[in-house]
């Protein structure tokens, strides 16, 4: 796949490994496309607006995408058919969030619906038919499923934007939900084994960020060194919902997270057969941008090269 105009901004990979996401900026709007990794310049045009957010269908050949029209700001949720079997389907309205989250079994998914005073958290079937509301948020919300599929991590902006201040736990089936974590933070996701989450939080005095790993039960720690993040992993960070996903800042085995920036505190440097890595990447250039890992067990934060943005591999951790 090529293109004459614009330029490609992100590319994702189809849960099947046959066709990549390319998300296309042209004309001052984004191109959702559908390229077939098997087929040369074969592609499906999926959508378009400003801006874009998606989410795959687990096992399945769906795409939820909340598609922002760039004139009006309106925004609704559309059900795609990648396959291109049946027709796209328009879910009208919606509220203010970035992705919707479909349940890993595939079997539903959750988005939010505006409200008079509150946005509303519903889940719907395949087909997009509501099945409850969940709870609502004031602001701008992000919502994760565990692996399981039995609870919702809900994230709240009370502002409607910048980053979010309260970490919620939804129990779907019951609609019980009670306060993990409150501070500012940009990112979450679950850890393997869904015990806790791990997040990213900013720190009040000066915007420094660092990671902390939230339990279900018990007290905060955090991980790694504080640290200022390059313009990239800043980006990475309050876009997690989508760059997350592609690219990773927890590696697979949920052992080790990963900094891009500046660390502000005492790092190592990795040697010769250190793990991660097997060795650092030299850079000449006193104010270089630092790649750093730092392991979830409250070991030290390990200097292992210089670039401007760093992410693990996707997939499942060697058995």
């Amino acid at each position: 796949w090529d293109t004459d105009e614009g330029s490609p901004t992100h590319l994702e990979w189809s849960p099947d490994g046959c066709s990549l996401l390319v998300l296309h900026q042209q004309d001052e709007r984004l191109h959702l496309y559908l390229v077939d990794a098997e087929a040369n310049g074969v592609a499906l045009h999926l959508a378009s607006g400003l801006p874009l957010f998606w989410d795959w269908q687990p096992g399945g050949a769906l795409l939820a995408v909340r598609v922002t029209d760039s004139e009006t700001e309106a925004s609704t949720l559309q059900l795609i058919d990648t396959a291109a079997q049946r027709a796209t389907r328009d879910l009208g309205p919606v509220g203010n969030f970035y992705s919707p989250a479909w349940r890993p079994d595939g079997g539903a998914l959750v988005f939010a619906r505006s409200g008079p005073r509150e946005d509303r958290i519903v889940l719907a079937d395949p087909e997009g038919n509501e099945l409850a509301e969940l709870m609502t948020y004031p602001g701008r919300a992000a919502f994760r499923w565990d692996a399981a599929g039995k609870s919702l991590a809900v994230a709240v902006a009370p502002n409607g934007e910048g980053p979010f201040s309260v970490l919620e736990l939804l129990d779907p089936a019951t609609g019980a939900a009670h306060t993990l974590f409150e501070g500012r933070f940009v990112a979450f996701r679950w850890l393997p084994g869904d015990g806790g989450l791990l997040l990213c939080q900013i720190e009040e005095e000066d915007d420094r960020m660092r990671w902390c790993v939230v339990p279900l039960e018990g007290a905060v720690t955090t991980i790694g060194v504080p640290f200022m993040p390059s313009r990239e992993a800043a980006v990475g960070l309050h876009f997690f919902e989508q760059l997350g996903l592609s690219h990773p800042f927890l590696s697979a085995d949920g052992r080790h997270v990963v900094i891009s920036g500046e660390p502000l505190g005492e790092v190592i440097v990795a040697g010769p057969g250190s793990d991660p890595t097997p060795g650092v990447m030299e850079n000449d250039e006193d104010d270089a941008i630092a790649i750093l890992v730092a392991p979830l067990d409250g070991g030290p934060t390990v200097l292992v090269g210089h670039g401007q943005f760093a992410c693990f591999g996707v997939g499942a951790p060697a058995s």
